[in-house]
């Protein structure tokens, strides 16, 4: 009979110590997915139905930045800088071979925000959210 409470008694505190490693380990990846550096980045997703490729940019502060090309019907994904996080901000699409573009009402994006901008086939109908 010993053995057998012997044999219980290991197999319980094995099971006990799988359980508290398993648990810490959840606990840590939770705490470090909080703390994450991408979780104060701001991400912008284009989508492009222009029949043209567009170039993207960033207007803040005075500065006219190039975040990147979205090919036509195409998506895209640019991060913005962190220094343009909760200031106001514009984006630009200009396709590729015209002589117009569309430029965005002010949008404020706070850190670990998404913008979506959608770039329509006909400019003035193009739109930003955020979210």
């Amino acid at each position: 009979m010993d053995r057998r409470r012997l044999l219980a008694a290991m197999v319980l505190a094995i099971a006990g110590t799988v359980g508290a490693v398993t648990g810490s380990d959840a606990q840590e990846a939770e705490a470090t997915k909080v703390v994450s550096p991408r979780s104060d980045i701001v991400t912008v997703h284009v989508t492009n139905y222009n029949f043209n490729d567009v170039n993207v940019f960033l207007l803040a502060g005075g500065q006219r930045i190039r975040l990147g090309t979205v090919a036509s019907q195409g998506d895209g994904e640019f991060k913005l800088p962190r220094w343009a996080s909760g200031s106001d901000l514009r984006l630009v699409a200009d396709p590729i071979g015209s002589n117009r573009a569309y430029v965005s009402d002010l949008i404020v994006a706070m850190p670990g925000q998404r913008v979506d901008f959608t770039v329509e086939s006909r400019l003035p109908h193009s739109n930003v959210w955020v979210s």
